[in-house]
Parts: C-alpha cells; sequence; structure tokens
C-alpha cells in the first residue's frame, strides 16, 4: 500500500482533473446510450465508462445499471476536453482550472490591457483624466486596441500582450470569449499555432465553431470587439502587445499550496483516478461560466427583445398536445431542472415549466420522448431568455396512444 508521501507525490503530479455533478450526468442517471460526450472528446482515451454492477441489470427490471465516467489520472493531460464537451455541466474543473479561477483569469487580464490602452492613449493626447480613457477605450483603433490572448502550454513561449497560458485550448468556451469582451477586450485572439503538431489536438477540433458562436453572441448584443482563431505564428506576432500574462504555474500554484494538502486530498480520495462526487469536494456550482454569461450579457445592455438568441445560449422547448402520452419523462429526466413538473391542470392535464435560462440544451428530453412530441429549436427570443420566468407546457391526463396500446387477443 502507497504511504502518504507517495500519495502526495501522486496527487501533485496527477492531480483530479475533474469532480463529477452525478445528477446532471446523463450516464448516471440511467441514459448512457444519450450521452458518452466526455468518452468521445478526450484525445487521450483517458475517460472510460464502468458498469456499477459486473451484473449490469436491475433485477426485475431488466434496465441497465447506471454507469458513470472514470477518469486514468496518469493517463489525463488535463486538456478540458471533457469538461467543455459536458453537454449538462456535468463536470466541474477544480482548484487552479476552475471555472471561477478562469474567470476571474480573463477578466484581470482584459482590465489590465484595457488600463494599459487608456494610459497610452492619454499619453499620445497630452491628457491626464485616465478614467475618461477608460471610458473612451471602446473608440481604440485595431492594432493597438486592447486585446487578449488565449494560448497553450506549448505555445507560450515568446508570447506578449494580456496572455491566459492553458494546458490546452479545449478549456474555452463561449462563456469564456465574451466575458473578455463583456470586459473591454475588443481583440480576443485564440493563437492555435501548435495544434497543428500536437499529439492531443483532436481535442480542440470543436474550437472553431466555439469560436463563431461566441462571435453570433457578440455580434447580435453589438458588442464592440472581435474573436479571432489564427493558426499561424506570423499572425500571432502580428497581434503581440506588451503585457504579461497568468501563466499555468501561476494558475496552479494555489491548488497545490502544500504537499500536506495534497496528501491530504489524495488520502480523501484514496488514490483512485476516479471522478469523484460534488458532495466529496469543495467544487463550485454547475453551470457556473452560464451563469457569467448571462450576467455578462445582461449587464452590457439588451439588444431588441423579439430578436432570436442563438441556441447555443438556450432553445425553445414545445410539445405536441395530441402526440404526448402524458407521462412526463421529459421532465424526469432533465438534469438540469430546466423542465419539470408544477402543478395538476383542470381535466387531469398536467403543467410542465420550462426556464430557457436552465437550459443546457443536452437533448435528453427529446430522445426520451418515444412519441417524438417534444421539439427544441432555434426561435427563443431575448426577452423570453432574459424574463427568467418559466414559461408553462400543458401536457395531457396520462393515457396509452394507439400505437402503444396493448390489443387483446
Amino acid at each position: 500500500m502507497p504511504d502518504l508521501i507517495d500519495l502526495a507525490q501522486r496527487a501533485i503530479e496527477h492531480p483530479a482533473a475533474a469532480l463529477l455533478h452525478e445528477e446532471r450526468c446523463l450516464a448516471q442517471r440511467g441514459l448512457p446510450e444519450l450521452c458518452t460526450a466526455c468518452f468521445d472528446a478526450c484525445p487521450m482515451e483517458a475517460v472510460s465508462f464502468d458498469l456499477l454492477d459486473a451484473a449490469g441489470t436491475h433485477g426485475v427490471l431488466g434496465m441497465p445499471e447506471p454507469a458513470r465516467p472514470r477518469i486514468d489520472a496518469e493517463a489525463c493531460t488535463s486538456c478540458g476536453s471533457c469538461v467543455a464537451a459536458c453537454p449538462t455541466g456535468a463536470l466541474g474543473a477544480m482548484g487552479a482550472l476552475s471555472d471561477d479561477a478562469l474567470l476571474d483569469a480573463v477578466r484581470h487580464a482584459a482590465r489590465a490591457v484595457c488600463l494599459r490602452s487608456a494610459r497610452e492613449r492619454t499619453a499620445s493626447n497630452g491628457s491626464t483624466d485616465i478614467d475618461q480613457g477608460e471610458q473612451e477605450g471602446s473608440s481604440l483603433s485595431k492594432p493597438g486596441a486592447p486585446h487578449v490572448t488565449f494560448v497553450c502550454e506549448r505555445d507560450a513561449e515568446g508570447v506578449d500582450g494580456a496572455s491566459i497560458v492553458l494546458p490546452c485550448l479545449a478549456w474555452i468556451d463561449e462563456a469564456l470569449l465574451v466575458h473578455a469582451v463583456a470586459e473591454g477586450a475588443q481583440l480576443v485572439v485564440l493563437s492555435a499555432c501548435a495544434c497543428t503538431t500536437c499529439p492531443q489536438r483532436h481535442a480542440v477540433r470543436e474550437l472553431p465553431r466555439t469560436a463563431q458562436r461566441a462571435r453570433r453572441i457578440a455580434d447580435l448584443w453589438k458588442l464592440d470587439g472581435t474573436i479571432e482563431l489564427i493558426d499561424e505564428r506570423t499572425d500571432a506576432d502580428a497581434r503581440s502587445g506588451t503585457d504579461g500574462g497568468m501563466s499555468r504555474r501561476g494558475l496552479l500554484s494555489r491548488a497545490r499550496a502544500t504537499i500536506v494538502d495534497a496528501a491530504t486530498s489524495a488520502a480523501a480520495l484514496q488514490a483512485e483516478a476516479i471522478v469523484g462526487k460534488a458532495g466529496e469536494a469543495d467544487s463550485a456550482e454547475p453551470d457556473r461560466r452560464r451563469w457569467q454569461l448571462l450576467d455578462d450579457l445582461h449587464a452590457v445592455g439588451l439588444p431588441d427583445g423579439a430578436d432570436t438568441v442563438p441556441r447555443v445560449l438556450a432553445p425553445r422547448a414545445s410539445i405536441d398536445f395530441e402526440r404526448c402520452s402524458g407521462c412526463a419523462h421529459c421532465a424526469l429526466f432533465c438534469p438540469t431542472g430546466a423542465l419539470r413538473k408544477s402543478r395538476k391542470g383542470p381535466g387531469g392535464t398536467t403543467v410542465l415549466e420550462f426556464d430557457a435560462a436552465r437550459c443546457r440544451d443536452c437533448g435528453a428530453c427529446v430522445e426520451v420522448c418515444r412519441y417524438g412530441a417534444l421539439v427544441c429549436d432555434e426561435s427563443l427570443t431575448v426577452d423570453e431568455l432574459f424574463a427568467f420566468d418559466p414559461c408553462e407546457l400543458v401536457i395531457p391526463k396520462r393515457r396509452v396512444l394507439p400505437e402503444r396500446r396493448i390489443l387483446p387477443e
């Protein structure tokens, strides 16, 4: 059995990548056939699914035992692809790469370059009013405008400007990009110069689509910022600045403060490379980035209320009353509580509530409906999303539809 020092060394060399919020995980909720996103996204084959019961059944029900994702800590490179890929936010990053830590890093970097640009502007204009320069920062022209660069460790050497160094760019999602723009960055650069030769380049295959979705959000809100994905060193050099950024060493220093903390944590987890329960360790709330994204968009001012929001923010859910059997399985299996039972309606109907702000568009509700009665599409309006008031969906009294009715022999 390894001693405490061995456990500490293992924890330092292979820190746990994420904690699992079991109530959010579709596989853990008995729907492993609907979602293997973390397994599919991992470029190092570090994620696997294991059945809790070797027999694989729930006794007389004959249903598969819920599976749970497991992470091989020694194979994991902390690329973050599993965390970003999870459609329900079930995987929560830990410590120095937690949502709060990354959001803080983005905020500090954006504010630093805005302040520097304001000082440069006032110096060139002979003005001493720095605050006025900060307020007019949105009028700065590019190049020279405040810019933030996201870069991976392999490509970090020699990168200037406000740089946020990550183990891999797969950690990035729309919320981080929009957050940088909302905090004043007029140019957000995703430096993917090293990705083409990286052994885990599979992890960032969604990065172009992530950047495009963030641009759609920024365009609708008319944010004064540009999001660019570059994969050539010459492009990166042309955008370099002078202000230093936060390195991974700085990020990880808080997570690995002492060998005693590492040993204690490792002993508590019994040195297992398992994605733990959210309740077993200090973990941020799910959807931390999502709520920050909605806060940012609300703070900068809402566009026309009738405008349709990009589906990445939230879809519209609707139910065909004639095709619905009234089983309410869609609400039962919703992992985020976006779709839930509210109350009984007249005539034995059931009233469901759909809270768009909580919806991650994971598709569980659509997939579990055997009649195809529930549809999610991109038609939700700005007013509906930011009303933060659930809409009501009425489903019929529980019934067996003709195509499912068991006929007598």
